[in-house]
């Protein structure tokens, strides 16, 4: 006769024979005798594939397509823009026409890839599947040397920013339909899900948030000195993620502005590296949320603020991770070497 015990019961207790009850176990009498079977909880994401490409295909800034298996990434040091298919990691498509390094690239969730440099000042949309540039958009003058590119959600829209001013067109004239002036360096951005606001996060401590309908900023998020300017928005638009220092996120109710949350950084002992995280990424089902750092990836849960997944040991640094669009994968670029790609564990 088999009976599986209290194991409710069992988790008060500090230790029961000798187990650590840190542990998850399941206690089974067999005939008569006690056996245990456990182990560490299973982990939420779990490896699937890892590639290295040549020199010249080493990845930066990374995005998921809407079809969840290709993948858009600027190619270090070379000046293509390669879109990977992570089944197999095959090259679906080169675009090649930038003469200097692409600062970052994006995904449409139409299909088409956006693209922006610094070195040549321009901006440029493909179609990943002729190849072909559909739009190249010129600066008038010298941009700073962290561009950002993103589309809105519906893929008609197309923003640049990487200066005092933003630059918005229309993906389907190529007309510049928005050109937002902060007086001030505005790094990262995000579309509302209806793509009339644009966030954009400014150096001087601040989030402006633009109405496009007007051109105006109708609201200013004030920030702790010295914030990084960058942030994340969850795909419903209700939460923002701003980083006061990096090791940590700080979330923001979009309708009130009053925090709502903190992701944590685990402490490092004295002499370890820090992580120096990157920018937030939040799930498609707003439930987690992703950041990359010299150390690795780190994966919260957005409700309780606690770290679900940590990966250090087989990174080394990471540059941009991703979420798919079903929200069970994450695509890691390491900075000029290659890709991991994790998948949600069905156990975890």
């Amino acid at each position: 006769m088999a009976m599986v015990l209290d194991l409710g019961r069992l988790m008060r207790l500090p230790s029961i024979w000798g187990f650590d009850m840190r542990r998850i176990w399941v206690l089974v009498f067999v005939s008569g005798l006690l056996v245990g079977c456990g182990g560490e909880s299973a982990p939420v994401f779990v490896e699937r594939s890892t590639f290295l490409p040549d020199a010249d295909d080493r990845p930066g800034s990374v995005m998921f397509g809407p079809d969840g298996v290709s993948l858009v990434a600027e190619s270090q040091p070379s000046d293509e823009v390669l879109v990977w298919d992570v089944e197999g990691w095959e090259v679906t498509a080169r675009l090649a026409g930038h003469s200097g390094w692409v600062g970052d690239v994006a995904f449409s969730s139409t299909g088409l890839v956006g693209s922006a440099s610094e070195r040549d000042l321009s901006a440029r949309v493909w179609d990943p599947v002729s190849g072909e540039a559909l739009w190249v958009w010129e600066f008038p003058e010298p941009e700073d040397s962290n561009l950002r590119v993103v589309f809105s959600p519906d893929g008609s829209l197309f923003a640049v920013s990487g200066s005092s001013s933003i630059r918005v067109w229309s993906v389907d004239s190529g007309e510049l339909v928005y050109e937002l002036s902060g007086d001030v360096f505005m790094l990262d951005m995000a579309f509302s899900p209806d793509g009339e606001l644009l966030y954009a996060a400014a150096d001087d401590d601040r989030v402006l948030v633009w109405d496009l309908s007007v051109g105006e900023v109708v609201h200013e998020l004030e920030l702790a000195a010295d914030t990084d300017p960058v942030l994340g928005l969850s795909a419903d638009g209700s939460v923002l993620a701003t980083s006061p220092s990096r090791s940590e996120f700080v979330l923001w109710d979009t309708t009130t502005w009053e925090e709502v949350g903190r992701l944590l950084a685990p402490e490092v002992e004295e002499g370890e590296d820090p992580y120096l995280l990157g920018g937030a990424e939040f799930s498609p089902d707003g439930s987690m949320v992703v950041s990359a750092g010299r150390r690795g990836i780190l994966v919260w849960d957005v409700e309780s603020g606690e770290v679900v997944f940590e990966e250090t040991d087989s990174l080394e640094g990471a540059f941009e991770a991703v979420f798919s669009p079903d929200s069970e994968r994450i695509a890691v670029s390491e900075f000029r070497a290659g890709f991991t790609l994790w998948e949600r564990n069905p156990e975890g």
